[in-house]
């Protein structure tokens, strides 16, 4: 592993390779990366190579005569390797001494801001990023008490953000945020540090080996049939809200997905109906079979490059909206869109569908994504054991 030690600035160069050369006093090889900055001319006026050397401080035996020493060569060149392929990476990137200079001028508050603003869609995931941004700055002024830049940055300052947002961060209600709430947040703080990477502002993300522990918790809730037919039943305010829910419900797919759903994306197959589009969370395409109540829950078919839910935003007056139309419907139990996806798993599952079929209608790429259903064999099991009326 390259340690920040390892990795300096240097100037600008054109190539490097790495130079071995055997030690005739230890009988070890050393190894140096060798950088190739052109050509000038000698006094005969002779190209010659303008080189310059970078000692590593690794040596080892060529011929290794033991494990020790076998497992030393191994590691050198390893790490030899390494670290050239990061001043590689530096030179083709022409980061070399212009790295600093950019940290100190990109601040971090306002580059997380304007990197929600190009996130507009899912607009889920532009409130959560608009989010980060603000509690980042609620921790810059407390902390720092001035903006920062990403020279401020290390993994120190990730760690310390992380712990802000597990302890003292706060909700618009004023209440510490749920360990997934948390989870999401450094997650999204984690891929804008990515994309700082990619804009060449920083070599490498300090938050990559820091993460918020997303506990587990299989309970998930679900609604069931006759819950489906009573909200079917029910008024809502919003009927393109109660539209689109049910066909979650009856699809699997998120919000994300059918937010930006189509009408062409909506294709009739043979006798049946599929949706065909590119799943927002994974970008692989999916080819989901759809009922005929789903489609009849779509209404009239729209323009092809329409969207089929054109007014459906996610808000809080949504979430609202959502759960009054749950409780209306004399359902107590605190819905959100995403459980609706959970209904659909449990509604395949209680109907005889295999485990493998149903994560293949979620579009899991791991079926042990899927396996956190099976609570719900067990508990249909359960159901089936105690069916028989008692002998006694």
């Amino acid at each position: 592993m390259i340690t920040n030690s390892q990795i300096t600035d240097h100037k600008q160069r054109t190539t490097a390779r790495l130079q071995y050369r055997k030690q005739p006093v230890s009988g070890r090889t050393s190894i140096s990366i060798v950088y190739y900055n052109g050509t000038n001319k000698n006094e005969a006026g002779k190209p010659r190579p303008i080189r310059e050397y970078e000692t590593l401080k690794l040596y080892y035996f060529d011929k290794p005569k033991n494990p020790s020493q076998k497992d030393e060569k191994e590691y050198c060149l390893d790490l030899a390797k390494e670290i050239l392929a990061v001043r590689q990476d530096e030179i083709k990137r022409g980061v070399w001494n212009l790295k600093a200079e950019v940290q100190n001028k990109v601040k971090v508050c306002d580059y997380f801001q304007d990197f929600a603003e190009k996130q507009k869609e899912p607009r889920y995931t532009y409130i959560l990023l608009r989010g980060v941004a603000k509690q980042l700055m609620t921790f810059s002024v407390k902390n720092y008490r001035r903006e920062i830049t990403f020279s401020d940055v290390d993994t120190k300052f990730c760690e310390d953000f992380k712990n802000f947002i597990l302890k003292e961060a706060r909700s618009k209600k004023n209440k510490p945020f749920a360990n997934g709430t948390a989870h999401n947040y450094f997650q999204s703080f984690k891929s804008v540090f990515n994309m700082a990477v990619k804009d060449n502002i920083i070599l490498k993300s300090p938050a990559d080996a820091i993460s918020i522990a997303k506990k587990n918790n299989h309970k998930r809730d679900y609604l069931t049939f006759e819950e489906l037919r009573a909200l079917r039943a029910t008024h809502c305010q919003d009927d393109e809200l109660k539209r689109a829910f049910l066909f979650s419900c009856l699809t699997g797919l998120r919000w994300c997905d059918i937010e930006k759903l189509k009408w062409k994306e909506v294709q009739r197959f043979g006798e049946g109906w599929k949706v065909n589009f590119q799943q927002q969370k994974t970008k692989g395409i999916q080819y989901h079979d759809i009922s005929q109540q789903a489609r009849d829950v779509l209404g009239e078919y729209g323009k092809p490059d329409d969207n089929v839910f054109s007014k459906l935003r996610y808000s809080n007056e949504m979430l609202q909206h959502l759960q009054q139309w749950v409780n209306e419907a004399g359902i107590s139990k605190k819905i959100t869109f995403h459980n609706a996806r959970h209904s659909y798993a449990v509604l395949l599952i209680s109907h005889g569908t295999s485990i493998i079929t149903v994560s293949e209608m979620l579009g899991h790429s791991n079926i042990k994504t899927t396996m956190i259903y099976s609570q719900v064999m067990d508990e249909k099991r359960l159901e089936a054991a105690n069916i028989v009326p008692s002998i006694f």
